[in-house]
């Protein structure tokens, strides 16, 4: 009997010893599933900081170019409707103008300012000329 004790007890303390491998092991394995789903976690809030950063680098370049257009003699006109559209790419200038002249001074405006922030972003000038009463 005694003997049978003896194995019965062996035999619980091996499927312990088992069982406290197994289980450190399914530890080991949750922390390495964890730590890639940090690293992930992390890399798509890191993509969502940078594109939260470019938007608002864009959004303060659409602003600055507005500001500068109201600010012109020659863009500053009743006649002039001028929209702002800044993307991580492409600065857009659309709308309308009465003469030429309104135009191309928009976009000179536009680009010197896209060269003062050191923009990487290209001028789309897509202003339609036309005169008053069109």
């Amino acid at each position: 009997m005694k003997k049978t004790l003896g194995i019965a007890a062996i035999a619980i303390m091996s499927l312990g010893l088992f069982a406290c491998n197994d289980t450190a092991a399914g530890m080991a394995e949750d922390t390495k599933e964890n730590a890639e789903v940090v690293e992930k976690k992390s890399e798509e809030m890191a993509e969502d900081v940078g594109e939260a950063a470019e938007n608002a680098v864009a959004s303060t370049l659409s602003t600055r170019i507005k500001a500068a257009l109201v600010a012109n003699p020659i863009t500053n006109d009743p006649a002039v409707s001028i929209n702002v559209n800044s993307t991580a790419d492409v600065v857009t200038l659309e709308g309308h103008v009465a003469t030429e002249k309104q135009k191309s001074e928009a976009a000179e405006i536009a680009n010197q300012i896209l060269k003062e922030t050191d923009a990487k972003q290209k001028l789309d000038n897509k202003l339609e000329v036309k005169a008053s009463g069109s």
